[in-house]
């Protein structure tokens, strides 16, 4: 079987395990991030095209306690530079580039 992205139409994530501690994420992945044990920061790939597509869900539904910050890695979210940060317990976001 060749790349999994030849079969699904853009926008289509590939599910990863369960995150328990900060990583650089890859586009067309989702994670699952677990903060039950704290803050996690999960960092966007340094480099993206257009339709690039990241999605990141609230597993264990902590981020009210433990937030889950998005590392922008020197891109930019709504004309800003600063990093997100996710302190909604239940969250999910799709981020598309």
């Amino acid at each position: 079987m060749s790349n999994l992205k030849d079969f699904f139409p853009p926008g289509f994530v590939e599910w990863q395990s369960v995150v328990t501690s900060s990583m650089t994420m890859e586009a067309g992945k989702g994670y699952p991030v677990d903060t039950s044990s704290g803050q996690i920061t999960m960092t966007l790939p340094a480099s993206a095209s257009l339709g690039d597509t990241i999605e990141i869900n609230d597993y264990a539904r902590t981020f009210g306690t433990h937030k889950c910050i998005i590392n922008l890695n020197g891109h930019k979210m709504g004309g800003g530079s600063y990093d997100p940060e996710v302190d909604v317990s239940g969250s999910a976001l799709t981020l598309v580039y």
